[in-house]
């Protein structure tokens, strides 16, 4: 059962993303709605690439894909969560053929900012925004070919300051998605 979904007023908010109903979203689960979760995928869409695929790493972007997308709890102590898929491809890598820690950057930005947009829908308010500060840590090398999950979830969500833990890695770090 959905646990939230939109309104008049949250399609107002976000009407700068456009007409988001013929985005195909049934392989995504996740407790919210069709429309949110076409909104997520709107947003996603129009922070990564443009018609023409010019904006910077758009051939990346246009490739990560939501695989799930969950809120819990009500209002000030709800949460959300998302996981975005991605193959590691032959233009994500640096020389040695392992994903580069530019592009990894590069992805975590708009993931971090999924779970956001999620609880602004829950909440009301824009969850757009954009990334003042980001600490990566390194544990190991992910090589070419590989699908790699990046799962973030919202840590805060209080005026301007929202807080992100996103994390990368294979799907088998993570079971119990």
């Amino acid at each position: 059962m959905p646990v939230l979904s939109t309104s008049p007023t949250l399609k107002k908010l976000y009407a700068w993303v456009g007409d988001t109903s013929y985005l195909d979203v049934s392989d995504i689960r996740g407790n919210v709605d069709t429309e949110v979760k076409q909104i997520c995928a709107g947003i996603l869409k129009f922070f990564v690439s443009t018609p023409e695929g010019t904006v910077y790493g758009a051939q990346v972007g246009k490739r990560l894909k939501f695989s799930e997308i969950n809120v819990w709890g009500e209002g000030a102590t709800c949460n959300a969560q998302t996981v975005l898929k991605i193959t590691v491809e032959k233009d994500m890598c640096n020389t040695f053929g392992v994903l580069h820690g530019a592009c990894a950057a590069y992805m975590i930005d708009p993931c971090s900012v999924s779970p956001l947009v999620v609880l602004g829908l829950k909440l009301g308010i824009d969850g757009t925004g954009l990334s003042q500060s980001m600490n990566i840590i390194w544990h190991h090398p992910i090589n070419r070919g590989v699908e790699i999950r990046l799962v973030s979830n919202s840590m805060s969500i209080r005026g301007r300051i929202r807080t992100v833990r996103c994390e990368v890695g294979l799907p088998a770090h993570f079971p119990t998605l």
